[in-house]
Order: structure tokens, then C-alpha cells, then sequence
């Protein structure tokens, strides 16, 4: 965001504070600040978000899972320092499986949501195939046993994703 003649990555580090920081000495406080920086990133853009749209998760649950699928995209790309996006959905599958596998047991349960949910949300507005957002559910996703669709509900796949980032 551009404030005041500066582009700011986060609401208090500028660009140029964040080209500043040696992270490949041992710098204690550069280390710090990066930390420091990263949090502030994305709770400020993310966690935050999800929580006030949360407490109305009926009204706001389309733009709650929206911010969590970018978010996970997010998190992939500083996990692994890219910053493109070919094999995105191999990566972003990876990512499900890997830090939510618990909620993720299966690639089909990944792609699925990738496909359905992630993909329909942000490309075209919509979740896809019949896949649905819920609330109010006991469970975070549910596979249908007779089809290719998948029901997430919106707090639990929130607060899962919020684990995750702690």
C-alpha cells in the first residue's frame, strides 16, 4: 500500500525497510525485525480480516475463505521463497496436505478444494461443481461419500488455517 509517498509491505515496514534487512549474517536484531515484519504482514492483511468477517460468518463466510485461500498461497510463497505461480496447483495441493493433513487426509479432499473452492472463489466468484461453503458445521471439510464435492465450513476452515499460521 502506498501511504505518503511511501509503498508500505506491511502497516508500520516500507519497502526500503524491508531491502535493508542482512538476513544472511547472524544479525539478531535484523532477524528480529524480519519476524517481526512477517507477522505484522499477515495479520494485518489476513488474520485480522478473517476475524471481523467471522463474526458474522453467514453474511461475510465468501470473503472469510476467500482471504484463507490467499493466505495459504501466501504462506507457500514464503515457505519456499517463490514468488511465481506455475505448478501452483501441485504446490498449493502439497500445502493442504503437508501443514493441514489432518483436515486434508487425501489428495482427492485437496483437489477438490483447490478446484471447487479455491479456484471457483477467486476466478470465477463462485464455489464450483456443487461444493459448498457452510456454518455451523462440527467439521472443517466433509467429502461427499457419493460425488466430487465438498462442503467446507467457514469458522472451522478459518480457525484451522489461523493453526496453521501460528
Amino acid at each position: 500500500m502506498e501511504r505518503d509517498g511511501k509503498a508500505y509491505l506491511s502497516n508500520n515496514y516500507t519497502r526500503t525497510d524491508y531491502w535493508r534487512l542482512d538476513l544472511n549474517n547472524s544479525s539478531f536484531q535484523d532477524w528480529n525485525t524480519a519476524i517481526h515484519f512477517f507477522r505484522e504482514r499477515i495479520y494485518g492483511r489476513y488474520v485480522h480480516q478473517i476475524d471481523m468477517l467471522n463474526e458474522n460468518p453467514f453474511e461475510n463466510g465468501f470473503a472469510s475463505v476467500s482471504l484463507c485461500c490467499l493466505v495459504i498461497d501466501c504462506m507457500y510463497k514464503f515457505e519456499h521463497g517463490t514468488d511465481g505461480t506455475s505448478y501452483n496447483k501441485v504446490k498449493y495441493k502439497e500445502m493442504l496436505r503437508e501443514h493441514m493433513g489432518d483436515v486434508f487426509c487425501s489428495d482427492e479432499a485437496a483437489e477438490t478444494f483447490y478446484n471447487d473452492i479455491r479456484c471457483g472463489i477467486l476466478h470465477s466468484g463462485e464455489t464450483q461443481n456443487g461444493s459448498q461453503l457452510t456454518v455451523g458445521n462440527s467439521y472443517v471439510i466433509k467429502m461427499s461419500s457419493t460425488n466430487d464435492q465438498i462442503r467446507v465450513d467457514v469458522v472451522n476452515f478459518a480457525e484451522r488455517v489461523k493453526a496453521y499460521i501460528r
